[in-house]
């Protein structure tokens, strides 16, 4: 894409947010639903931050309520599964 800085992957950029937010809301140290300026300060952009939640929500991973969001299930009970491995 022509819009794109030279060398930036935005495809990377969107998965390396996923993973981080995902990262956040699944450490066992830091539960509850995290705010999604919460998410954004803590990986540094609040639009990466935002843009990830919804993915992640629209990918079945994460609810989404009031500017708040939290792992499912399913997403919590595989990180622990990957965990004991």
């Amino acid at each position: 894409m022509q819009d794109q800085p030279n060398g930036v992957d935005m495809g990377q950029a969107d998965d390396d947010a996923e993973r981080e937010v995902l990262a956040l809301l699944l450490e066992s140290e830091l539960p509850g639903p995290w705010s999604m300026q919460e998410l954004g300060l803590e990986i540094g952009s609040q639009l990466a931050a935002t843009g990830a939640v919804m993915r992640l929500h629209a990918a079945g991973l994460v609810h989404v309520c009031h500017g708040f969001a939290w792992p499912t299930r399913p997403a919590a009970r595989l990180h622990r599964l990957a965990d004991m491995a």
